[in-house]
């Protein structure tokens, strides 16, 4: 029953906090009003450029994200009740401006802040307690290609809903948790439907896809270990070197190994259906079956103790 109304500032985004509604403005600003509609006050102007369209609150740090054309802002050292000590700090420049959408939602349960910045309709994921920056590829579908217009997930953290700002539909994208079971989704490709690669096996023992593994697979073989990383990503590091040793690997003779560099094909996020590297998929290599899924970094022994819940 009420209306806030100004002539010299335009509103974009909303988030609410308790009792409080935050709204982006003008000028890399963001005003708040409480339930009532009350004005309780405005950050100061940007040092920078930023036309804010999105904003998101992160409890813990008192801080608030903002999503523009030109990539991911932070307003930070300011509290709710405090506004004149915000100030805006970039935290992504941008590698192409997004024709549209720049949306931005903070996920409490994973501590994960998705946001679109991408002309070709992905999505990005900042991890607020640090970590390397990912990235959904845009998909495609009957309707063409995914432009995300905002996203959602579940109280779970599971689930990852996206609109579309172009078409009536909603995309969902599974998360898998870290060394616990999953159910196989219907869009998960089996080794059939894997995509292949010119590449050759490496004489360390990776397979360059599953197509391959799949092709030299002897009667002994009963599993697929499916590795997904990205070379800069400290966590895939230390999987690499310190879980997935070659020693280590020996110990299981049943099993053909793949690796897939999701930075060199970034479809594969789209394919598998996540959106975070490393990841760990078993499969059943004589049917396909999706087994379990591991992400982020574990040790050698909890591999061990997924692969033998696996049989």
């Amino acid at each position: 029953d009420g209306e806030l109304v100004s002539q010299q500032l335009r509103i974009q985004g909303l988030c609410a906090h308790g009792e409080r509604i935050l709204a982006a403005v003008s000028w890399g600003r963001f005003l708040v009003i409480d339930s009532k509609g009350n004005f309780l006050g405005m950050t100061p102007s940007a040092d920078q450029q930023a036309f804010i369209r999105d904003i998101a609150y992160i409890p813990q740090l008192q801080a608030v994200a903002g999503a523009d054309r030109d990539g991911l802002y932070v307003f930070e050292g300011g509290t709710l009740e405090n506004l004149g000590a915000y100030r805006l700090r970039e935290v992504i420049p941008p590698k192409s401006a997004p024709k549209a959408g720049c949306a931005v939602y903070y996920a409490k349960r994973t501590n994960e802040i998705f946001f679109t910045n991408t002309t070709g309709g992905g999505m990005g994921i900042y991890p607020v307690d640090g970590g390397a920056l990912g990235m959904i590829p845009a998909a495609s579908g009957e309707l063409g290609a995914l432009q995300p217009a905002d996203a959602v997930m579940s109280d779970d953290g599971k689930w990852l809903y996206v609109s579309d700002l172009r078409a009536p539909r909603i995309v969902r994208y599974r998360r898998a948790t870290e060394a616990q079971p999953s159910a196989t989704p219907s869009t998960t490709p089996s080794p059939e439907a894997a995509p292949s690669t010119r590449d050759t096996p490496r004489p360390d023992g990776w397979f360059s896809s599953m197509e391959e593994a799949r092709n030299v697979a002897k009667a002994h073989h009963s599993r697929l270990v499916v590795f997904f990383h990205a070379p800069e990503n400290a966590k895939s590091k230390q999987l690499d070197q310190s879980v997935f040793t070659k020693k280590f690997r020996q110990q299981f003779p049943n099993v053909l190994w793949v690796r897939y560099d999701v930075g060199q094909d970034p479809s594969l996020y789209t394919r598998f259906n996540f959106y975070r590297a490393p990841l760990v998929i078993l499969y059943d290599l004589k049917d396909g079956r999706e087994l379990k899924r591991l992400e982020g970094v574990f040790t050698q022994k909890e591999f061990r103790e997924a692969y033998e819940a696996s049989k």
